[in-house]
């Protein structure tokens, strides 16, 4: 029994020893030309063409003209860039943005339970609560239009600095803006509501495809999955 115990030790440690060794001759061997080519491609960030709307998409809820907020958002990204980077231990510096001190446009009624993601039957829980909606929607008219408005642009990318405490938009308003469109169908313009949410499911595409931020690609997706579905509601409601 001890000489199994033995060599199955040695065997293990031959294992080992091997694997390690590999190891740093590979680390030791200078890489070929082409294979640094095709690591320093696939590093490098994508460009992107076309208008970028992400000052649109970050003063979203915000009662702010898009002019103004290109230039506030110029002025947040700077005072950001000025703090030092947090390293995840203690407190993070704390970065108020000026977007802070401008009325919101998003402080309607909660309609958060209803079109979420992976729920189906978005038109049925519209039509059960359609009255209580009506002020909802109301309040909500100058956001709808903001976020109709997004289509208009080619990428979302984010101008401020890669790092763990990079501030994000906020994508809330975009899946409450399903309900908008689920509402205007249910009370009778349909084909109004249909084109509202191929916009949403275009927004979405285009979140997706701008790829430099990970919780604008995930909620990107939801919000393609979510769209997809409630306009499959629709069209089956149609003759």
């Amino acid at each position: 029994m001890q000489g199994f115990f033995k060599w199955s030790g040695l065997a293990v440690f031959g294992v080992v020893a091997l694997v390690v060794a590999a190891y740093c001759v590979s680390r030791w061997m200078p890489m070929p030309a082409e294979d640094k080519k095709a690591l320093a491609w696939l590093s490098a960030p994508r460009a992107a063409s076309g208008s970028n709307g992400f000052a649109a998409l970050w003063s979203l809820p915000v009662d702010i003209a898009v002019a103004d907020a290109e230039r506030l958002l110029a002025e947040d990204v700077a005072q950001f860039a000025a703090l030092p980077a947090w390293s995840g231990e203690g407190e993070a510096p704390v970065h108020t943005s000026p977007l802070a001190s401008y009325p919101r446009l998003d402080t309607g009624g909660d309609d958060k339970t209803l079109c979420k993601a992976g729920q189906p039957n978005c038109l049925a829980q519209v039509r059960a609560r359609l009255e209580e909606l009506t002020p909802v929607m109301a309040s909500r008219a100058a956001i709808t239009a903001r976020i109709a408005a997004l289509d208009d642009y080619d990428h979302f990318r984010s101008p401020f600095p890669a790092r763990p405490d990079t501030p994000i938009p906020s994508y809330r308003p975009l899946m409450q803006g399903l309900v908008a469109h689920a509402y205007t169908f249910v009370r009778g313009d349909r084909q109004a509501g249909l084109r509202g949410v191929c916009r949403i499911g275009s927004i979405a595409r285009k979140l997706v495809a701008s790829g430099d931020m990970l919780l604008g690609g995930v909620v990107g997706a939801s919000l393609m999955d979510t769209s997809g579905a409630l306009f499959a509601e629709m069209l089956a409601e149609l003759p």
